[in-house]
């Protein structure tokens, strides 16, 4: 009798045991779920092959789009001043286009945006690429902050917006010379009003750190071309003789692979010269480079008004996407800080 007590006391107990630890358990990964930033489970930090599935591929094979080689367009580019070289001592270096007035975004990124303690968790760096006001007050102002910063690429280029092609020349140019060793793996080029989650973008990033010759973005196909002179995007037969643009990504957010740098510096002078930069980086700079296209739109939003945002809002749960670029334009209608707010809103609201 008392060896069948004490049997049944050891079950007792191994049952208590074992419920207690189930308990525990799961109150531990109600909490650890309760932790994870919004939308969390939409991606993930390993290579996963079913990427293929979820993000539309293209190539410029594709389209059969030729490539002109002139008007080249080619100006000698100076660098005035230069980030440090360790931009290059990273996984993923962010090239974030500046204007000189522009002090106030710059800041906004570096303080809450691109942390040192970011920066050094997750191995990133950035530098802002900014031209020349004409202005001789302001332009002290940029080299005072550069050299202080030591984070921007000051280019002895006209700040325009038909400039910013040769802006990119510059960049692109600097990346070559300078990040040879080490190497970062991808390079992703922003704007700097525009709204990033970057925890979030570094996670999907992730996913695509066993390809090659890839570029990531909102990726747009046959693309129009405007001939219309009051177009704001207006091409001349002289400037672009094709009637379309063919394949090319937006260019307020889109990254590619480093292992393309070599020959898009080579295709700076093999390739025409147009001023709207995205197609020329994204299109003609990969010109024979067998990259592969990965369209991201899911992840990118761009509004022009507040009427848009609230259209926005009413869609959000149908749509159920994470967000991670945002762009909200004019920049008269959306200052700072209801452009934070607007963000905020959309990207709970959709992943709700």
């Amino acid at each position: 009798m008392r060896l069948f007590a004490l049997l049944r006391l050891i079950l007792l107990v191994a049952v208590l045991i074992c419920g207690f630890h189930y308990l525990f358990t799961a109150i531990g990964n109600r909490n650890s779920r309760n932790l994870r930033p919004v939308c969390s489970k939409t991606v993930t930090n390993r290579v996963d092959v079913g990427i293929l599935k979820r993000y539309p591929r293209h190539s410029l094979a594709q389209y059969n789009l030729p490539i002109a080689s002139k008007p080249l367009n080619w100006l000698f580019i100076q660098t005035v001043l230069a980030p440090l070289a360790t931009v290059c001592d990273a996984e993923v270096v962010f090239v974030v286009n500046s204007e000189p007035g522009n002090y106030a975004e710059r800041e906004n990124l570096r303080r809450n945006v691109f942390t040192e303690n970011i920066k050094l968790t997750r191995r990133i760096s950035v530098f802002f690429v900014i031209g020349m006001s004409g202005e001789p007050h302001l332009d002290t102002k940029v080299s005072t902050e550069a050299n202080r910063k030591e984070d921007i690429l000051l280019v002895n280029v006209l700040e325009n917006y038909h400039n910013i092609t040769h802006k990119a020349r510059a960049w692109i140019t600097f990346l070559h010379d300078t990040c040879e060793s080490p190497a970062p793996k991808f390079v992703t080029k922003i704007d700097d009003d525009i709204m990033l989650d970057l925890p979030g973008f570094l996670n999907l990033l992730h996913e695509f750190h066993a390809f090659k010759r890839v570029v990531l973005g909102r990726v747009y196909t046959n693309g129009p071309v405007m001939r219309h002179p009051a177009s704001k995007w207006y091409l001349s037969k002289k400037e672009y003789a094709s009637n379309g643009l063919g394949l090319y990504l937006q260019g307020m957010a889109y990254t590619f692979s480093f292992d393309l740098i070599n020959g898009m510096y080579d295709n700076l002078k093999r390739v025409q010269y147009l001023w709207m930069d995205d197609w020329y980086v994204t299109h003609a700079l990969m010109k024979d480079l067998t990259a592969i296209y990965f369209d991201l739109s899911k992840h990118y939003l761009s509004l022009d008004s507040e009427a848009e945002v609230a259209n926005r809002l009413k869609r959000a749960k149908l749509l159920s996407r994470k967000l991670l670029f945002g762009h909200f334009r004019p920049k008269s209608a959306f200052p700072a800080d209801r452009r934070q707010a607007a963000w905020e809103k959309l990207r709970l609201a959709s992943c709700s």
